[in-house]
């Protein structure tokens, strides 16, 4: 049985209300899932149940070597997880667990605990087994919670890398309206001459300043009656992609991932990350492979390597290009940019 069909198994025994306890959580749900994801769920010191803490015991820690824990799953009675994040975030404490999950069987919330903020704001993302998009589960339960993902640490990185993602959305989502509407208060001179010089490309006639800014402020108005209540951060969901990026390599072989960033990894992974590091391909003066990791940037570890994927889609495709080219795999690699259907 894939993961898939074990998603669907549990789908339709929720829907069917075969869950009423949480004890039927665990048995039913939990424990058959961790085992689907490669987990030995009858090793109590790997699947250590009822582990104690300070505060109490939490219900699950999964541990990698035995007996040493990296994750938290907390199990509520299906429908009873308000307020129950707190009582997960008392089990944390001082533990050094890398991440923790909050579950009734249909929602699985991930949080990264070494992050800033409230609860909220630490959570990674939050899964529906019932009605969330089935890929979406497929993809999510893979990346952070298969057992051999967290024996090699790669669900470690993955949930970090997708910690910051987000937390970079909803800080974005916060802050770019209000610098927004300072602009335009402040008749912001670089962005009125930007305008105008755009203007006299398309129009015989330039723009006054205050026309240029009675334009922007209409669709700030426009903007304000749609959304009334100041953005609120957005749910920690990854934003629908618009685009694929489909790589096929010199043997035939086609590789895409519902993350483009992905794909990118995989290919340069194939083709040799010592080789393409060899190439001295570099994105704004940042080198498109490093030995260690740079502040504030956005890459992905490969091994002992760093690799940048802070960039959009058509530059990855640009910088696959590059790297075929130093390969002399120029016209071997193909690689696509292909609209979602």
């Amino acid at each position: 049985m894939t993961l898939e069909e074990h998603i669907d198994n549990i789908r339709n025994g929720l829907e069917r209300r075969q869950f009423t306890s949480e004890t039927a959580v665990r048995q039913g749900i939990i424990n058959p899932l961790l085992e689907q994801l490669g987990w030995p769920a009858s090793k109590t010191q790997i699947v250590f149940p009822e582990y104690a803490v300070e505060s109490g015991k939490v219900d699950y820690a999964l541990c990698h070597p035995p007996g040493t824990p990296r994750i938290f799953i907390e199990a509520k009675q299906l429908g009873k997880l308000d307020g129950a994040e707190r009582q997960l975030f008392r089990y944390i404490a001082d533990q050094g667990v890398r991440f923790a999950i909050l579950t009734d069987g249909r929602k699985w919330i991930f949080f990264y605990p070494a992050g800033e903020g409230t609860h909220e704001e630490r959570k990674v993302i939050e899964l529906d087994l019932r009605t969330g998009n089935h890929e979406e589960n497929t993809y999510r339960l893979n990346r952070y919670l298969k057992y051999e993902s967290v024996q090699t640490g790669r669900a470690f990185v993955e949930i970090e890398e997708d910690y910051r993602d987000f937390s970079r959305q909803r800080e974005l989502a916060q802050h770019l309206p209000g610098v927004w509407h300072r602009l335009l208060e402040e008749k912001d001179q670089v962005l009125l001459q930007l305008l105008t010089k755009e203007m006299k490309k398309v129009c015989r006639y330039i723009p006054t300043e205050e026309e240029v800014l009675t334009f922007l402020k209409s669709l700030t108005t426009e903007h304000q009656k749609e959304q009334v209540i100041p953005v609120p951060p957005p749910e920690p969901k990854p934003s629908p992609r618009r685009t694929r990026l489909v790589v096929t390599m010199p043997d035939g072989e086609k590789i895409e991932h519902p993350y483009i960033k992905d794909t990118f990894v995989e290919v340069i992974e194939k083709l040799g990350v010592e080789e393409v590091k060899a190439l001295g391909i570099s994105r704004g003066g940042i080198p498109l492979i490093e030995t260690s990791k740079t502040p504030n940037l956005y890459q992905t570890q490969s091994g002992s390597y760093y690799i940048l994927t802070d960039m959009a889609t058509i530059d990855k495709r640009r910088d696959l290009l590059k790297i075929a080219k130093g390969l002399d795999l120029e016209g071997k690699l193909k690689v696509e940019i292909i609209p979602k259907e």
